[in-house]
């Protein structure tokens, strides 16, 4: 782990799952929110992915989910098909994001 990167129980000793949480992604949920669990959601070769449910401060619940690269995987280390790929794929998500209905 990395001095930006906690486990869910050091961040929020409360929180199942098993997925470790940046503090800057915790910081990005909506004001008043708390995370209620954070948990693996598949994984491939080059990203991790995770399904975050946050408790919302009307009460209701949500779930987020988040992809992220390997740390321990130096993006040149990749083959170019590969960088390209995961490159097109940050620049398309957020398109698909704003196009979708909530």
């Amino acid at each position: 782990m990395t001095a930006t990167q906690s486990s869910v129980k050091e961040v929020i000793p409360e929180v199942g799952g098993d997925f470790e949480l940046d503090h800057g992604v915790i910081a990005e949920l909506p004001q008043g929110s708390a995370v209620i669990e954070a948990s693996s959601f598949g994984t491939s070769a080059w990203t991790r992915t995770a399904r975050i449910r946050v408790q919302l401060p009307d009460g209701s619940q949500k779930a987020y989910f988040l992809k992220v690269r390997r740390l321990n995987i130096r993006p040149f280390a990749f083959p170019y098909h590969i960088r390209q790929m995961l490159f097109w794929e940050s620049c398309m998500l957020p398109a698909l994001v704003t196009s979708l209905p909530s």
